[in-house]
């Protein structure tokens, strides 16, 4: 092919869309370590509390093969040992307003609060869902890669 977006500028911008989506699955990765790690430290060694449901409400959003994905949110608040209101958002758990939950936090980072009433089995099985998307997402950005490289 000669001329227009054919081969090598139809090359090069493929094995950079490759290289964007594999940065993007390593970044998605690491932000999942640690997270994953500041939860853990902070069900270690943060301070208990009660929150309050304030509010619980659904998100509903439409897949791309049309299926409805419905997302259950919840925000929490709770006060501090030394007296500050602190408001945090919740997903994934059903929640009934004015229900009692039990958290931990760190006191510099109350906001980052992890509630306590979810297994260890739970928390690491949707840690091990996240980061094998993000492991498919590297692993496509490298076959786009190569498909750019060989291709044209």
């Amino acid at each position: 092919m000669t001329g227009g977006w054919g081969g090598p500028i139809a090359s090069a911008v493929l094995t950079l869309i490759g290289v964007a989506l594999a940065a993007g699955g390593v970044g998605m990765c690491l932000s999942l370590v640690r997270t994953d790690e500041r939860e853990q430290r902070t069900l270690a060694e943060g301070l208990p509390a009660e929150a309050v449901v304030l509010r619980a409400y659904q998100e509903r959003s439409t897949g791309g093969d049309h299926t409805t994905i419905i997302t259950h949110r919840a925000v929490l608040g709770f006060h501090t040992h030394d007296g500050r209101e602190v408001h945090l958002d919740e997903s994934g758990q059903r929640r009934k307003v004015g229900e009692r939950v039990g958290l931990r936090y760190l006191p510099e980072h109350p906001d980052l609060a992890v509630t306590t009433d979810r297994s260890a089995a739970s928390r690491s099985a949707e840690a091990v869902l996240r980061i094998l998307g993000s492991v498919a997402l590297i692993a496509l950005g490298i076959v786009v890669t190569i498909g750019g490289l060989t291709t044209f």
